[in-house]
């Protein structure tokens, strides 16, 4: 039983394959073979921009009161002048100061964000293996930079002037 798809055929007429676009297909290692059932959905970018938003205001919750932690000695100052008296352990307080903040920095940025958006990532149900990772490199990528560089800017700037109208 050969069918007959030449050019002008009742059947090719009938399957369009002139407007067919065709590719190859990816390496059966790159198919995630248990998430094929699934089907793309409106609700599964949603859940993904829902997930994002939620690490985005968590980063914001998380980072910004590092820059407060920056701001805490002309607190501890004003603390020691109102109650006369100098604090005992300015060594644990100075090292507390210095390295408190960047710690906390560091431990969220790499090991807690990558952590969270791989979880992102997973609830998100991906037909394949490279663009799972695909999506968690751009993530990574944008968040770090997202948490390095623009979140303490804006932080500094907003704490700032906080303290510059309320002080």
């Amino acid at each position: 039983n050969i069918i007959d798809v030449t050019k002008g055929s009742s059947i090719q007429k009938s399957l369009d394959i002139e407007n067919w676009i065709i590719w190859t297909a990816p390496p059966v290692s790159d198919i995630i073979w248990n998430n094929m059932q699934t089907i793309e959905q409106p609700i599964t970018w949603l859940k993904s921009v829902f997930l994002s938003l939620l690490l985005f205001i968590l980063c914001i919750v998380i980072v910004t009161p590092l820059t407060l932690l920056d701001k805490l000695a002309p607190i501890k100052d004003a603390a020691a002048f109102i109650a006369e008296e100098e604090i005992q352990d300015h060594y644990f307080m100075d090292i507390l100061e210095a390295y408190f903040s960047p710690l906390i920095f560091f431990l969220f940025n790499y090991i807690l964000v990558p952590y969270i958006i791989n979880v992102i990532v997973d609830l998100e149900d991906f037909w394949r293996r490279s663009s799972r990772e695909r999506s968690i490199l751009r993530r990574n990528f944008f968040f770090i930079i997202f948490n390095t560089i623009f979140l303490p800017i804006t932080g500094f700037l907003s704490i700032n002037m906080f303290f510059e109208n309320v002080f």
